[in-house]
């Protein structure tokens, strides 16, 4: 399980951070070693998140993978990401993963970031920086 807590800086300081329950997670966490990220918050518009996806992403992914020793093409890689993480639609009485193209910007963002998570855990890395799209 991820938890993520906001926190806006200016000048170096502190500005916004919700101690209360940051404290309360920490306190219920079983006992065992945990990392804390910190990383610039994530500002799209979901044309900005599809092309970040279906470039840097599953370029990525597919290097992750060869890096393991396993071949994937990016179609592969799409329907896989796709079936573990997005979102799915009733089709002839059968559950099909949605297209993409029709992600709202919560959607998407939840999407990328179970992806992201995902690559944590499996890669021991995070996605590329969102800064590869143009």
């Amino acid at each position: 399980m991820n938890y993520k807590f906001k926190i806006k800086m200016v000048g170096g300081v502190k500005t916004e951070f919700d101690f209360l329950r940051y404290g309360q997670t920490l306190k219920s966490l079983p006992d065992g070693d945990y990392e804390l990220i910190i990383r610039k918050a994530i500002k799209w518009d979901t044309d900005k998140m599809r092309k970040f996806f279906y470039g840097p992403v599953l370029k990525f992914i597919q290097e992750q993978f060869k890096i393991l020793g396993s071949v994937f093409g990016k179609d592969e890689i799409k329907l896989y990401l796709k079936n573990a993480f997005g979102p799915t639609k009733i089709v002839f009485g059968r559950n099909m993963p949605m297209s993409t193209a029709e992600y709202d910007f919560d959607t998407y963002k939840k999407f990328l970031v179970d992806i992201n998570d995902w690559c944590i855990e499996c890669f021991k890395c995070e996605l590329p920086s969102e800064d590869e799209v143009e």
